[in-house]
């Protein structure tokens, strides 16, 4: 049978019909045309990979990874990159239209579609090393990946050719300007010996597990004027590029005069250290100490003296009303537990600027809140560029006259 596709879901996946039932098929666009050989019943909905296009919309590009169709790395590289900025713009509207009765047209900001992330984490199976194929633990072993540096490119490939595999779970490779991290992370933790001389001088860092074996512990990452070092373990925004569009837009959202300002889920306090020169004062707050640790390290490095990290939980945390003029939140995919949020609005800030990388947990944060905040504007930042993650930085108001 014959289906057109008409729609994407919200994971970048192809929605077309089956006797009024949707089934959803993968590394499809809108206007393709599909012959379906077999599909799943999954009750309410139909699923697919056994699939053959026959008619190729023309809202697709020819795809350059040889890995795309079975690697669940990237789930839209056929469409092309306009074609992705407007999904991701339609797929956040949609959202908080469908979730918070909110129609705005969000902004985005864009990206280069290659080589954007500065960490990557490769998996070992059978002395290979790749990906999992999405959805499943098929592993899909790789050469080259189109979403890191030549460099980075490179290091896999001496990996490949002169690092015994045997006892290796997974590898992990993060890259500044000039440094290059590469963090083994091994079956049971296991001692193995790894010879750095391979890499001909072209890693700065190498760990086994926790320990350092080999160069510096850590790298360091420049936006603007600030610096920071970032730790095997701690966090640090991977397309460095749009991280910088995304500070300068926050920054550019501190409206209030010299504020005190509240950064939760501050992880190495990257933020909170970009934005300190526009503030009173600023407190960070993180649950991972290296992180913190770091932050510590950053404050000191970049000399700001107005800022102050805390190693706590962000829902045990408890302030007074006023404490703070604006709230920066930036927390994992599942966004603001009950706790946190409650925290929140008792502090009752005049503005909040919520970093999200889920739209769904975004809109029913913002839902929790809007009896006391209005939203007043939302800017996309592609920081994953042939996914169908993006990244939304959303400024919200105090109302007049809060319940």
């Amino acid at each position: 049978m014959n289906v057109k596709i008409d729609n994407l879901n919200h994971n970048g996946v192809g929605i077309g019909r089956i006797n009024n039932k949707v089934i959803f098929i993968p590394s499809t666009t809108i206007g393709d045309i599909v012959e379906i050989n077999s599909y799943l019943d999954k009750g309410n909905y139909l699923e697919t990979t056994n699939y053959k296009i026959i008619y190729y919309s023309k809202d697709r590009q020819i795809v350059k990874c040889p890995y795309y169709n079975k690697c669940g790395g990237c789930q839209i590289m056929h469409i092309p990159y306009n074609k992705q900025l407007k999904y991701k713009i339609d797929k956040v509207k949609n959202i908080l239209e469908k979730y918070s009765n909110i129609d705005i047209i969000p902004t985005i900001e864009k990206s280069q579609e290659y080589k954007y992330r500065n960490k990557i984490t490769f998996h070992v199976q059978n002395n290979k090393i790749g990906y999992y194929e999405l959805k499943s633990k098929i592993f899909i072993e790789i050469n080259n990946c189109l979403l890191i540096s030549d460099k980075m490119n490179e290091v896999l490939s001496i990996i490949k050719e002169n690092i015994p595999l045997d006892n290796i779970d997974n590898i992990v490779l993060k890259e500044s300007n000039n440094e290059l991290m590469v963090v083994f992370n091994t079956i049971n933790n296991r001692d193995i010996t790894i010879n750095n001389d391979v890499f001909n001088n072209m890693v700065s860092s190498i760990y086994i597990n926790d320990k350092l074996i080999y160069g510096s512990s850590t790298i360091t990452m420049n936006l603007d004027k600030y610096k920071y070092v970032v730790s095997a373990d701690s966090f640090f925004q991977v397309n460095i590029s749009i991280a910088h569009s995304m500070y300068n837009y926050i920054k550019g959202n501190i409206r209030s005069n010299k504020p005190r300002l509240l950064d939760l889920y501050c992880g190495t306090g990257s933020i909170g250290i970009y934005l300190a020169d526009k503030c009173k004062y600023v407190e960070g707050i993180e649950i991972n100490k290296d992180a913190i640790d770091n932050a510590n390290i950053n404050k000191k490095i970049n000399n700001i003296n107005n800022i102050n990290f805390k190693c706590i939980n962000a829902n045990k945390i408890n302030y007074k009303k006023g404490s703070f003029d604006v709230i920066v939140i930036d927390p994992p995919r599942s966004g603001l537990d009950k706790k946190t949020t409650h925290m929140i609005r008792n502090i009752t800030s005049k503005y909040i600027i919520y970093v999200s990388c889920n739209p769904i947990t975004l809109s029913r944060d913002i839902n929790n809140l809007n009896d006391m905040y209005t939203l007043t504007n939302i800017k996309l930042f592609d920081m994953f560029p042939n996914t169908y993650h993006v990244e939304s930085v959303a400024l919200l108001c105090l109302k007049e006259s809060p319940k």
